[in-house]
């Protein structure tokens, strides 16, 4: 072989290398981190209290409150208090932090569902529809607040 079928393998070779890199997780990973930064760079913040002085009185209705497939980091700041209500955050509703009161103790979500109290078709619930707080969307993050 000649030194320049040398040099043109070895350049085909790197450019394949680098390609399968960018395909395989490089690719992905850098998608992702993108959509995270975005996400990180235009926060929305969202505040809960029970009596009223802030943007909503559960967390339900804060997070009924964002638009599905947002693409941006939805922090709802929740103040002391037990929460009684069960808590869904959909596939469709990512980049959500629930942050308790920093100043306080922190808030408590509750709920009374075990795997025996009858759903709302009268059959019993399962483990897995008894959860006080369910989260599928993908980045969520929780800080200084407790599930029951």
């Amino acid at each position: 072989m000649a030194p320049n079928s040398h040099n043109n393998v070895l350049l085909i070779l790197l450019l394949v290398s680098f390609f399968c890199s960018f395909l395989g997780n490089g690719a992905a990973n850098s998608i992702l981190d993108e959509k995270l930064r975005l996400a990180e760079m235009n926060r929305i913040r969202i505040s809960v209290s029970q009596d009223g002085s802030a943007d909503f009185r559960t967390i339900t209705e804060a997070l009924a409150s964002i638009p599905p497939h947002n693409a941006r980091r939805v922090v709802i700041f929740v103040e002391s208090g037990v929460y009684r209500e069960k808590i869904a955050i959909p596939k469709t509703l990512p980049f959500i932090t629930l942050r308790g009161d920093a100043g306080g103790d922190p808030p408590t979500i509750t709920g009374n569902d075990t795997a025996s109290v009858p759903g709302k078709d009268g059959m019993p619930l399962t483990t897995f529809q008894s959860a006080t707080v369910a989260v599928d969307g993908d980045y969520f993050v929780a800080v200084n607040i407790k599930f029951e």
